[in-house]
């Protein structure tokens, strides 16, 4: 029998819970052709999530909602509120923290027959960096304790076997 070594793959989306999130990059490479930007979120444990915005409509005017989409976020981010300039490049090693939820689509996938999934960022705030605790923070987490009480009762049973 052989043991071959696997790795940690990106598992698709992520799950929802509560998460800190570094800006590991800003691609702009097709703003200026296409109106687009993507800012590539990374955890603490390398899951990705990626946050697109399309500041042009298809026929090249402004797209007001994704300007102020990416004016929110740069107020989170650089602490920058109001208008003027950002540059991506500012954004990158920056920390966010959120909580993540999934939203079915409208959008039916041809091939599942399905609703897609997207992921939402929801009561971003900014943040120093990743903490040393637990890489999602379950918005339930007293409930782990009631959990841990129960399993203490079940061991006390056994005991009386």
């Amino acid at each position: 029998m052989a043991k071959i070594e696997t790795v940690v793959v990106n598992q698709g989306l992520l799950p929802e819970g509560h998460y800190i999130f570094k800006v590991d990059s800003v691609d702009d490479s097709k703003y200026d052709d296409f109106g687009k930007l993507a800012i590539n979120l990374v955890t603490k444990s390398g899951q990705k999530h990626i946050k697109r915005f399309q500041m042009r409509t298809k026929d090249g005017k402004l797209n007001e909602g994704a300007q102020k989409a990416w004016s929110f976020w740069v107020g989170i981010l650089l602490d920058q509120w109001g208008a003027g300039e950002a540059d991506t490049d500012d954004l990158v090693g920056k920390y966010l923290e959120a909580d993540v939820t999934h939203v079915e689509s409208d959008t039916v996938n041809e091939k599942t027959g399905k609703p897609y999934v997207n992921v939402k960022l929801e009561n971003m705030k900014s943040t120093t960096g990743f903490d040393d605790g637990e890489e999602v923070i379950n918005k339930d987490s007293d409930n782990d304790l009631d959990d841990l009480d129960d399993l203490d009762d079940d061991l006390d049973d056994l005991d009386d076997l």
